[in-house]
């Protein structure tokens, strides 16, 4: 699924291959289908702050507004994938791929239309659709007036407090802001895939293909670095990049003999401390999963040693 929202402890991912939104609780965790039988796949799912559900009905070159019943309203794209023309109504202008969507201060939707390589709004209020970023030349282009620079994006997420909208170009290898004085900046990463620059300024940091962001408290931007296999942070405040912490930032990670987060480690898994040939009295550790870890004499969680004497100590969840 490679579309997720959230509102009113309710959860939404976009389906793709099943042509379907499905629904969950974070209450009680239940999952079932919010829209289902599409004909083709989606890929972008957003929620408006009234609560309505909009679906990136993606190969269909359309929007459409779904509701509790299954139904699923078209309000962009007139189901060609160009052509497409601003200041008119959305339903009746062509639509590119869309990849992502969201929605800004003012419930106006933006959407990342990738192949017409442009960001649009759509307002909620008149249903007209215009350009907002991007002039239609599919290339990574240098930063500037935001309907004159190329771009190539493939989310959006915006920033109510800041009021800025950021572009994800995964192919650009770069993360950029759409900000009020109408300018495209890039905000982290370069032309140049890697991955390097934790704690450092964003702009100088290296990321490889990112792909969907999110927004976290005091403007923070959270963006998937999806061909390094991490979750990236760029601070709101200060504008400087840092790992999102162990769990987060080594997802898919693969070790020998171990399965680990946020630790690279060979026949052990470690968190936090290593030792050898040392006596531990009431040490307690509790909820770590250990895969494929090999120890001497004693299974500890917390601590890997080897001919380790223990006593008293508690382990749970291992």
């Amino acid at each position: 699924p490679p579309g997720l929202a959230f509102a009113a402890n309710r959860w939404y991912i976009a389906d793709a291959r099943n042509g379907a939104v499905r629904a969950g609780s974070t209450q009680n965790g239940i999952i079932g289908s919010w829209v289902a039988g599409l004909a083709s796949p989606v890929y972008g799912v957003a929620v408006h702050p009234n609560g309505t559900v909009y679906v990136a009905y993606t190969a269909a070159y359309r929007i459409c507004r779904a509701d509790a019943g299954g139904v699923c309203t078209s309000v962009a794209g007139n189901g060609n994938s160009t052509g497409g023309v601003d200041n008119v109504a959305a339903t009746t202008s062509a639509i590119g791929l869309v990849m992502g969507l969201t929605f800004d201060m003012w419930g106006n939707m933006i959407i990342a239309e990738s192949t017409n390589c442009r960001v649009r709004n759509v307002s909620m209020a008149t249903g007209l659709i215009r350009t907002v970023a991007g002039n239609g030349s599919c290339i990574y282009g240098a930063d500037g007036p935001a309907l004159s620079i190329a771009l190539q994006p493939a989310d959006v997420a915006f920033d109510s407090y800041s009021g800025q909208l950021f572009i994800s170009e995964p192919g650009g290898n770069r993360v950029r802001a759409l900000t009020r004085a109408g300018l495209v900046v890039t905000l982290a990463g370069n032309s140049t895939a890697g991955r390097s620059g934790d704690g450092g300024l964003a702009a100088l940091a290296l990321l490889n293909f990112p792909g969907p962001l999110s927004i976290g408290a005091n403007s923070s931007l959270y963006i998937a670095d999806s061909s390094n296999h991490r979750i990236r942070l760029v601070t709101g405040l200060d504008g400087r990049l840092a790992t999102t912490g162990i769990v987060t930032t080594s997802t898919g990670t693969t070790s020998t003999g171990t399965t680990s987060t946020g630790t690279t480690s060979t026949g052990t898994t470690s968190t936090g401390t290593s030792s050898t040939g040392t006596t531990s009295t009431g040490t307690t550790s509790t909820g770590t999963t250990s895969t494929g870890t090999t120890s001497t004499g004693t299974t500890s969680t917390g601590t890997t040693s080897t001919g380790t004497t223990s006593t008293g100590t508690t382990s749970t969840g291992t």
